[in-house]
This record gives structure tokens, sequence and C-alpha cells, in this order.
């Protein structure tokens, strides 16, 4: 399950946007976000990320996503990136 929290005043979690669903669609995204990212200084790589996870958290908007702890956007990227990179394998393979 991916999750992002929006926060709102005094950090509060105002809004939840969760899915457990990798659509096909995502990873072509992330296959040509990882063949963009080459050469990127971290900076420009952070700001090629938002449309996947607008694409991933259907209905979220830059500014709520302005609102996210950057940590919890890190760890979204992190597994899924994980997930595309070994598969969906249940580990009896």
């Amino acid at each position: 399950m991916f999750t992002l929290n929006i926060l709102g005043e005094n950090d509060a979690v105002v809004k939840t946007y969760t899915t457990s669903k990798i659509k096909y669609g995502l990873i072509e995204d992330m296959v040509i976000l990882s063949k963009e990212l080459e050469g990127k200084n971290e900076f420009q790589q952070f700001s090629l990320m938002k449309p996947l996870l607008k694409n991933m958290f259907t209905g979220i908007t830059d500014e709520e996503l302005r609102n996210v702890d950057f940590l919890e956007v890190l760890a979204v990227i992190k597994n899924l990136m994980n997930v595309a990179t070994n598969g969906f394998s249940d580990g009896k393979n």
C-alpha cells in the first residue's frame, strides 16, 4: 500500500491518499522517468516526479503535494522503484 498524507496547520493530517494498485501505465511512466533522470541534479530529478505522483494518487493537486512530508514522498518513490525493479514476485519463484 502506498500512502501520502496531506498536512495542515500544526502538521495535522487533513487528508490521506492511498493506493494499493500499481497500474501498467505507471510502470511505463517509471521507465520513461528513469531515462529522463539521467544527468539531472537532485532538484531537477525531484521536480520530474510530480507527474508520476499525480498519476499514482488520482485527484491529488499540486497544492496538496506542497503539503506532504518530504520523507513520505521519498518513501513512496523508493517503494515504487523497488516494485518496478524487482517485479511482483511473491518469493516463490
